[in-house]
């Protein structure tokens, strides 16, 4: 850094103004302000029910949609029409793929 910037540097830390000390202790209470377990609602046993129910469907879904990465060498032609069609390339040949295997299974 040339002296140039070192004087604009020093120019501008010397602008900033330290927080006075009212600043000062309003920031360290908000900093140590906990929440009061007490404040906090209780959950009803439905709650739960219904939580653990969209924690095992969400863990399912994802389960029954995990993707996995494979390497394959696919035609520059091939590649290079799926790049044009715009984003989304690989999404694509997940689809073109799954109908392709849909209609062979019928």
């Amino acid at each position: 850094m040339n002296e140039e910037s070192w004087k604009t540097v020093k120019k501008r830390a010397s602008d900033l103004t330290p927080p006075n000390a009212a600043e000062l202790a309003r920031r360290r209470q908000a900093q140590s302000a906990a929440p009061d377990p007490s404040e906090i609602p209780k959950w009803s046993e439905s709650q739960f029910d219904r939580a653990d129910g969209v924690r095992r469907q969400s863990l399912a879904e994802t389960h029954t949609n995990a993707k996995e990465s494979v390497s394959l060498e696919l035609d520059a032609d091939v590649v290079k029409a799926l790049r044009e069609l715009g984003p989304d390339c690989q999404q694509r040949v997940n689809a073109v793929l799954r109908a392709h295997l849909l209609e062979a299974a019928s």
